[in-house]
């Protein structure tokens, strides 16, 4: 009986040395598999952190450069717009002479002499259409640009402004069409342009002699007056308009001085 119990204590000493083994083992391989995975996610993790850093750096490049396109087209525009102001002040200058000169016509014109008569009817036979440079503003429209200015507010103004543009040179055109040219053409066959517009002796001699009396006889034509109040209400208009349009530039001035950095 001793025998038989020693052996079954052998063989269960035994059974536990062998499955305690059998699971040492099996955690070697465990910590072997380990090691090896460790070995993966580290190297998973340097690629993924390389690929970041150069998306993140190429981000940079690119929003440094779109910020030095940017402060480029607002110092462009800056230009662009001070010229335009420039522009609209002189053209309102003349609009305001010529709406003064249709005023001394129609209303005053007794107490007006020859020379000054003259130099009012001149007056009413130019016109000059607004045409501003704006290579800038019209590249940044044309090909999608306009995203790289981050302000609403000066989008806004530039869209806008481009709109005001528009209608003033339709404004001007149907003026041109409708009045100017219309008078011109009637102005040719009453008054003679050569005289008003040669030297000061020619001049004077054509108002000393027949000049007045076609003048005077131009002011008195219904179909001149008539076409004088047209011109003036559509001179008038696009001075009106022309205002707007100045302080849409002004803005667009104040705006853009505010965002170069």
């Amino acid at each position: 009986m001793k025998i038989v119990s020693r052996l079954k204590l052998r063989r269960e000493t035994y059974l536990r040395i062998n499955v305690s083994q059998y699971w040492v083992n099996q955690y070697m391989r465990l910590i072997q598999k380990l090691r090896g995975f460790d070995s993966y996610i580290i190297e998973l993790t340097v690629i993924i952190t390389g690929i970041l850093l150069a998306l993140a750096a190429d981000a940079s490049w690119d929003y440094r450069q779109d910020r030095k396109q940017e402060r480029d087209v607002i110092k462009a525009l800056v230009i662009e717009f001070q010229k335009d102001a420039e522009e609209l002040l002189e053209d309102q200058s003349r609009r305001l002479a010529k709406i003064g000169n249709f005023e001394a016509l129609t209303n005053f014109s007794d107490n007006l002499t020859s020379p000054q008569k003259a130099d009012a009817l001149q007056s009413l036979l130019g016109y000059r259409f607004y045409a501003p440079n704006h290579a800038i503003l019209d590249d940044i429209l044309s090909t999608g640009r306009l995203s790289l200015i981050r302000s609403d507010k000066i989008r806004e103004l530039i869209m806008t402004f481009e709109h005001e543009r528009e209608t003033q040179i339709i404004m001007e055109s149907a003026s041109l069409d409708n009045s100017s040219i219309v008078m011109r053409n009637y102005l040719a066959t009453k008054i003679d342009f050569l005289a008003l517009n040669s030297t000061d002796t020619n001049r004077n001699y054509y108002l000393k002699n027949s000049g007045q009396e076609h003048i005077a006889q131009i002011l008195d034509d219904k179909n001149f007056r008539s076409l004088l109040y047209l011109s003036f209400r559509r001179t008038r208009g696009i001075h009106r308009h022309a205002d707007i349009l100045l302080n849409i530039v002004y803005e667009l001035q104040k705006e853009l001085q505010g965002n170069i950095t």
